[in-house]
């Protein structure tokens, strides 16, 4: 009996840079609805009769983007196309207190309320609301699904930063074989290549709303990621460079189709007026792992590690309230070493003498 150690290396460089412009200042719109959300609401008086003809306006708390509207017969306006992000509301007519709530959080393909009632007094007068609070109930859409944001995608813990696995933290999802660790060295055997990727077909391995394995929809700003040929993910985004995603498990909306799981949109971060990064490394060696039980066995040392994640992201005003970018870089390095065992035949088999084998 012999033992073969085998090495294997292999490297992944993960980049995204976005221009994150706010396109509306320049007046161009969207045309698709799918990396977007809105705020939708009614203005009423103290009585709760609609107030029409008042003046609505929304500011892009990062970027200063405005926005304005008027709201119609029945007191009711709405704002499209808009990035995630928190937003201002403010409310204005004559005869009334202005009001304006501030904090409003709109997510990816989401629809947030934001409802005011006008006090009488001076135009001039104002109430603002901090920290308006979404409902828990969403009044808005009948899909069913949840909301992944900011704060929990950055700072929960992954096994190789693979973004796809917080797809477990929403209700009726539930992951396949293969799904879970790094998007380089998850499953897989044999040799690797510089550059190249190990079960891809694993990253969408989820089974969405009680629907097929590996048969939902994956949006990365706006754009399918799913190749055509066996509805792999093309792309999976690197933790830091992700804003938030949304999984629609039941019921979804008519724009989408082609699909028997649900639809996940994963949104990137963008830039705004003040410039924010991030830098960062993970790393596992060999001298912060226990040797396995059968090197043990055949008294080996242990099998060489070094993984290193590292990378940084990087956001800021190109040209102040008009155009932002964002840009991400990741790296990954691998050098591993696996154990395989083989039983060889011994020189009297090899001479056509197998009597030593009989029982």
């Amino acid at each position: 009996m012999s033992i073969r150690i085998s090495t294997q290396r292999f490297v992944r460089t993960s980049f995204l840079l976005v221009l994150g412009a706010v396109f509306a200042v320049f007046g161009l719109n969207a045309s698709a609805q799918s990396n977007f959300g809105s705020i939708v609401g009614a203005v009423t008086d103290p009585t709760g009769a609609a107030v029409p003809g008042a003046q609505v306006t929304l500011i892009n708390a990062g970027t200063n983007a405005t926005q304005n509207t008027t709201t119609g017969a029945g007191g009711n306006y709405t704002f499209l196309n808009l990035n995630p992000g928190a937003y201002t509301v403010k409310v204005a007519m004559a005869g009334f207190k202005g009001i304006t709530k501030n904090g409003v959080d709109v997510t990816i393909g989401g629809s947030t309320r934001v409802d005011a009632t006008l006090s009488i007094g001076d135009v001039t007068q104002s109430v603002t609301v901090d920290a308006a609070a979404t409902a828990a109930l969403q009044t808005d859409t009948s899909s069913l699904g949840g909301v992944v944001e900011g704060r929990q995608v950055v700072e929960s813990p992954l096994n190789g930063r693979n973004v796809n696995n917080l797809l477990d933290f929403v209700p009726g999802v539930v992951p396949g074989g293969g799904t879970a660790g790094n998007t380089v060295a998850n499953g897989g055997s044999g040799s690797f290549q510089v550059g190249t990727q190990t079960q891809a077909i694993a990253y969408g391995n989820y089974q969405i709303g009680g629907g097929f394995s590996g048969q939902s929809l994956f949006f990365i700003d706006g754009v399918e990621s799913n190749v055509p040929e066996n509805n792999v993910n093309s792309l999976v985004p690197t933790q830091d460079s992700v804003q938030e995603f949304r999984v629609s498990t039941n019921n979804v909306t008519a724009e989408f189709g082609g699909f028997s799981g649900g639809v996940v949109q994963i949104s990137t971060k963008q830039g705004t007026n003040k410039f924010h990064g991030t830098a960062y490394e993970y790393f596992r060696n060999t001298v912060f792992d226990a040797n396995d039980w059968f090197d043990n066995h055949y008294g080996n040392p242990r099998q060489v590690l070094h993984q290193n994640q590292f990378g940084f992201n990087i956001g800021g005003p190109i040209l102040r309230d008009k155009l932002f970018f964002f840009f991400s870089f990741e790296r990954e390095p691998v050098s591993s070493g696996g154990l395989d065992t083989f039983t060889l035949p011994t020189a009297a088999q090899l001479a056509g003498d197998f009597s030593a084998s009989r029982p």
